[in-house]
Order: structure tokens, then sequence, then C-alpha cells
């Protein structure tokens, strides 16, 4: 799902394009966590 993450300033953002719902969001939160491999030490974030 993310193969790059790629971090911007929030002041480039001109306006929202979508909403994402809570099961939407968990998913990537998860592949965010997966892809910097946070879960495997045992951070919670």
């Amino acid at each position: 799902m993310l193969e790059q993450i790629k971090v911007i300033d929030k002041s480039r953002l001109i306006k929202k394009i979508t909403k994402l719902d809570k099961r939407q969001m968990a998913r990537i939160d998860y592949q965010i966590k997966t892809s910097l491999a946070l879960h495997k030490h045992g951070l919670h974030v």
C-alpha cells in the first residue's frame, strides 16, 4: 500500500479532496507503522 512516504508542509495543501472514515484511517495508520517498522520495536504511536 505505501511504498514511499513523502512529507510536505501543511501550508502547501490547497483544499481537502476527500474524507476518510475511521476504518480507512486505521488501515493507513497500520501501513505507515509497518513501513516504518514501528510495530517491531514495540512503539505505540
